[in-house]
C-alpha cells in the first residue's frame, strides 16, 4: 500500500505546472546540445499515456534559422516500439505553427536532414526509426519551402521558394523513414505567397531531398477544378 501511496503521490507531484516545465525545459536543454542548436519549450501539459500539450515549441536548424516553431502543439500517444524501432501517434494537432524547410545553397540534403538523422539507427544492420502518425489537425499554420539551388521564376506558384499561410486541414497516415515523408492530404486550405488561394486540396504525397510528388491530386480553386498528378 505505502508503495502505491509513493506513487500516487509522486504523479500527482508531476502533473503540476511548475514540475512539469522544469522538466521539460531540462529535456529541451539536452537536445538543443544534442542537436548543436537551439531549443526551447516556453509550457507544458503531460498526461502520461494519454496526451502531450506543448506550447511555443521553437527549434532553430543548423543555420540558425527557424525550422520550427509552433504556438499550440497537442499529441494524443499511441504506440512506440523500442525492437520495430516504430513510434505510432494517434493524433497531433498544430495551431499557429511555422516550418520552415530548407535546402541552403551548395548542399544536397534539406535543412531538417540533422533531426531525421537523429532517430537513424548506428548500426546500419538494425534499421532506422520509423515515425507514422494517424492523423494531423493543422489550424492557420504556416509552411516554407525554399531550395536554393534552383534558378527561381519570377511570376506565378514556385515550387522551389514556395510560402503558404492560413494553412488549415488534415493530414492522414504519414510516416517518416530517413528523409522522407509520405502522407494523405484532405480538404487542405491556404493562400501562397504568388496569390494563389487554395480552396481544397486532396493528394496522396511523398516529399524528399530529391523532390516531391503528388499523385491522385484533387485541386480546387476560386475559378478551377484540376485533377491530376504532379512531380
Amino acid at each position: 500500500m505505502s508503495i502505491i501511496i509513493v506513487l500516487l503521490l509522486s504523479y500527482g507531484a508531476f502533473r503540476t505546472a511548475t514540475v512539469q516545465t522544469y522538466v521539460t525545459q531540462k529535456i529541451a536543454g539536452y537536445y538543443a546540445d544534442e542537436w548543436n542548436t537551439a531549443v526551447s519549450i516556453g509550457g507544458v501539459d503531460i498526461d502520461f499515456f494519454t496526451t502531450i500539450i506543448l506550447e511555443n515549441l521553437y527549434i532553430e536548424d543548423l543555420h540558425g534559422d527557424t525550422l520550427i516553431y509552433s504556438e499550440f502543439i497537442k499529441v494524443d500517444l499511441g504506440e512506440i516500439s523500442s525492437e520495430e524501432k516504430n513510434l505510432r501517434l494517434r493524433k497531433v494537432t498544430f495551431k499557429g505553427t511555422h516550418f520552415n524547410l530548407v535546402k541552403y545553397e551548395g548542399e544536397d540534403f534539406m535543412n531538417l536532414k540533422f533531426l531525421t538523422d537523429a532517430f537513424a539507427s548506428d548500426d546500419s544492420s538494425s534499421g532506422n526509426w520509423i515515425i507514422s502518425i494517424d492523423k494531423i489537425h493543422l489550424l492557420n499554420s504556416h509552411f516554407r519551402w525554399q531550395n536554393q539551388n534552383r534558378i527561381w521564376m519570377r511570376e506565378g506558384i514556385n515550387f522551389q521558394d514556395l510560402d503558404i499561410r492560413e494553412i488549415n486541414g488534415d493530414i492522414h497516415d504519414m510516416s517518416v523513414a530517413n528523409d522522407t515523408i509520405h502522407a494523405s492530404i484532405l480538404l487542405l486550405s491556404c493562400i501562397e505567397q504568388s496569390g494563389f488561394e487554395l480552396r481544397k486540396l486532396n493528394s496522396r504525397v511523398k516529399v524528399s531531398s530529391t523532390g516531391m510528388d503528388m499523385e491522385s491530386l484533387q485541386i480546387k480553386t476560386l475559378s478551377s477544378s484540376v485533377n491530376g498528378t504532379l512531380s
